[in-house]
């Protein structure tokens, strides 16, 4: 086996070495994998092939995620574009811009084509109300198994544009296209909450929410938002003892989240999550096993 230096430089030199068609498209393909090839993009790849037994064995068998989002793009090409709207997702999430809401109804939801056509007809009168655009919207749905929770993903037709570009023979031309706006939602079945991710400000993200109970739980409400719970954190900096947590006001405690490392800072580390249950019992099966 050549060492990974190496590797590179064979791999490089048959890439230069490759027709420009040829070259462009493993371009091209390699950009596209590589958006899953970090931790988000990891959490993404388990979260749609968690139903998928061989899929998770495979991949599991995988060093990295460097591996996994390129067997993935190339094995299952669906799964890898479920990966990206999922990712997109969880990207955004964590800024400040996204919102929670109770939307105060636990069911199934309606992915009915009657369903989703009504949702998209709304969204496409908001968007061209708002900023002229929206003719055109795209909705689909995305099981999300790792926490048993549904994603819809909306694209909306943005206005034109006339964008520079090179073809594939080094032609300079301006061509015309309609970006798409995405913006998406993640329900709970066992909440009932929801959590949106969009441009716009506050009554963008209202909207998405109160159109998707309208048209894919089948009720009429005004979501209540659920407002981010707020943490003085300044004594972290001096360390933390979790055995005393009655002084820090905290009723009980339970770790998700344990990290081995050697004690010479050397050979990397392991990191057991244990969502479900104590993770002490995880380490132990761990360990055992």
């Amino acid at each position: 086996a050549l060492e990974e230096p190496e590797l590179a430089r064979v791999v490089i030199a048959l890439i230069d070495a490759a027709s420009a068609a040829d070259r462009n498209r493993l371009i091209s393909d390699m950009h596209e994998a590589v958006q899953l090839a970090d931790a988000i993009g990891d959490r993404a790849i388990r979260n749609v092939c968690q139903n998928d037994p061989k899929a998770v064995e495979h991949l599991s068998g995988l060093e990295n995620p460097t591996e996994r989002a390129l067997w993935l793009y190339f094995a299952y090409p669906d799964k890898f574009e479920d990966g990206l709207e999922a990712r997109y997702f969880d990207d955004r999430v964590m800024r400040a811009s996204a919102k929670c809401f109770d939307l105060k109804h636990i069911g199934e939801v309606n992915r009915g084509e009657a369903a989703r056509k009504a949702l998209a007809a709304e969204i496409s009168a908001f968007f061209l109300k708002r900023e002229g655009c929206g003719k055109s919207v795209e909705v689909e749905f995305l099981d999300r198994w790792l926490e048993d929770s549904i994603q819809v993903t909306i694209y909306v037709e943005d206005l034109a544009n006339n964008r520079p570009e090179f073809d594939d023979n080094g032609t300079f031309r301006r061509r015309r296209s309609h970006p798409a706006k995405e913006l998406a939602l993640v329900y709970f079945y066992k909440t009932g909450f929801a959590e949106t991710v969009a441009s716009g400000g506050k009554d963008y993200h209202e909207k998405l929410a109160t159109l998707f109970a309208k048209h894919m739980l089948g009720v009429t409400l005004k979501p209540d938002a659920v407002k981010a719970e707020t943490y003085k954190l300044g004594n972290l900096k001096n360390g933390l003892s979790v055995f005393e947590q009655a002084t820090l006001g905290i009723e009980s405690l339970r770790m998700k989240s344990l990290t081995f490392m050697p004690l010479d800072g050397g050979g990397g580390f392991l990191t057991i999550d244990a969502p479900g249950k104590d993770i002490h019992a995880t380490a132990d099966d761990w360990v055992e096993k």
